[in-house]
């Protein structure tokens, strides 16, 4: 069960303030009066109120950039009378405040703008999460013996695993790209941990561009992306090989190539496996960085 936000009203004005209070408190909020800046502030230590809404016209102008200072990502409101409303976003922005509401206040409007006040803060919370996990796995050193990517790859092998049995039981083609990039190490030595990460998001932006809708594709390793084809045989993968290939020499220019490896099931006979099928596709990607790099192996048809 969700905690019920906690609002903190600020507002001399006894009536105005109750009448708040019971609106927030029927759409289930906990909700704290207070009626000068020095008792909202007490309440802001002891309560730590996810939102905050005062009167714009309180003597404080600076309660508003005092009560962040104790709550970080408080969320603040001005509530202005009727008509007195003129510049507000500019004195929204100067008293550090989140929005702002109008008076006469109606249940509605006041309960819908908190909650999207409160709804702005979680997904900026969110965002700054996912921003700091980004930069960790970008400035975190390299291994070419770990596990590929787990949060991407553990969901796409659940998938695949999935679409390979109904491939064996409905007896539909599919195939799986492995692409490597040749020489890896090689092409790496004069990039820094951040510069290695963008270089393979361009790559997998590029593959991605080149696909269709209804593939896959998915980092592997440090230096391999898993394409998933389905309803491909084993030829209509090597043509989607062969345009990949090109459209990346095209993007990446001749001082960076790529190997790509094929494996394909082509609807009939039911020995198919997920791991199967990515064992050979790993194993045609060494075989043709073994030949040089810059070519396809497993494009030719398998009894």
């Amino acid at each position: 069960m969700q905690p019920k936000p906690r609002i903190l009203v600020v507002d001399a004005n006894r009536a105005v303030a109750s009448e708040l209070k019971r609106h927030l408190e029927s759409a289930a909020m906990e909700v704290e009066v207070a009626d000068c800046c020095d008792a909202a502030l007490q309440r802001v230590r002891h309560a730590m109120p996810d939102l905050v809404i005062y009167a714009a016209s309180g003597p404080d102008a600076d309660l508003c950039h005092r009560a962040k200072e104790i709550v970080p990502g408080l969320q603040a409101l001005l509530l202005f009378e009727p008509g007195e409303d003129r510049g507000a976003e500019e004195r929204v922005e100067s008293a550090g405040a989140d929005g702002y509401l109008v008076g006469p206040i109606k249940r509605g409007s006041l309960v819908s703008c908190v909650r999207l006040a409160l709804r702005v803060r979680d997904l900026a919370q969110r965002a700054a999460q996912l921003e700091g996990e980004a930069d960790k796995r970008i400035e975190a050193p390299y291994d070419s013996t770990s596990a590929p990517p787990q949060a991407d790859f553990n969901f796409f092998k659940r998938l695949l695993l999935l679409e390979v049995k109904r491939a064996r039981r409905y007896r539909f083609p599919l195939a799986f790209l492995m692409i490597g990039i040749d020489h890896f190490r090689e092409a790496v030595e004069s990039l820094d941990r951040r510069d290695q990460a963008r270089m393979i998001g361009r790559l997998m932006t590029t593959v991605v561009e080149g696909i269709r809708g209804v593939d896959l594709c998915v980092l592997f390793a440090e230096d391999k992306l898993l394409v998933y084809l389905p309803h491909t045989g084993r030829g209509g993968a090597q043509q989607a090989a062969e345009r990949l290939r090109e459209k990346l020499r095209e993007a990446r220019g001749p001082l960076m190539t790529v190997s790509i490896g094929i494996s394909a099931y082509e609807g009939c006979g039911s020995e198919v496996s997920f791991g199967g099928l990515l064992k050979e596709a790993g194993e045609a990607l060494r075989a043709a960085q073994e030949k040089g790099g810059d070519r396809l192996e497993g494009g030719e048809q398998r009894a």
